[in-house]
């Protein structure tokens, strides 16, 4: 099933996003640029790989006495409140000392480790949304691109339902 934009063309400021209640049928929505993307309910294979997922990361923090991170689920990730860019990641990784900034609804800045399983419209994960968490994360770390193209999103997972496979590219 495919990520759906509103027929409208539904365009949102982050307060008015930050309002939006939660959908009854627990769907992900998502602000990018200002543009409403409302995903649809999650299939028995996403929820699964997710929560295998969750369940490695937080039994290996679990194996430490001061776990040196935290684990999130459905939480909204702050890329940019200038252009509008607020994402739901699958998981996200927030090491501690890191310049992501945890509150009680979002995660402002990019984490450490996202991880995005991919649906059958994998399209907007792997080019659209891994372009913006790269730009996020070279911009937090200070990296410069020297007007090129970003540099791949290394600390991006993409996972994918459909034929078990999980990537990530060699970091830069």
């Amino acid at each position: 099933m495919a990520t759906l934009k509103p027929r409208t063309g539904t365009r949102l400021s982050v307060e008015e996003f930050m309002e939006l209640p939660d959908t009854f049928d627990k769907r992900k929505m998502e602000l990018d640029e200002g543009e409403l993307y409302i995903m649809p309910r999650l299939r028995t294979g996403h929820q699964a790989l997710q929560g295998d997922l969750i369940w490695y990361f937080q039994g290996y923090l679990r194996t430490f006495d001061d776990p040196p991170a935290e684990v999130l689920h459905d939480v909204i990730v702050a890329l940019s409140l200038e252009r509008r860019i607020l994402y739901s990641p699958d998981l996200a990784v927030i090491l501690r000392g890191s310049r992501a900034v945890v509150t009680d609804r979002t995660v402002e800045g990019p984490p450490d480790i996202v991880v995005e399983i991919l649906s059958s419209d994998h399209r907007r994960d792997l080019v659209r949304k891994r372009q913006v968490y790269a730009e996020a994360a070279s911009q937090d770390t200070g990296f410069s691109t020297g007007g090129k193209a970003s540099p791949p999103c290394w600390n991006c997972v993409m996972a994918s339902t459909w034929n078990g496979q999980c990537w990530t590219p060699t970091p830069p």
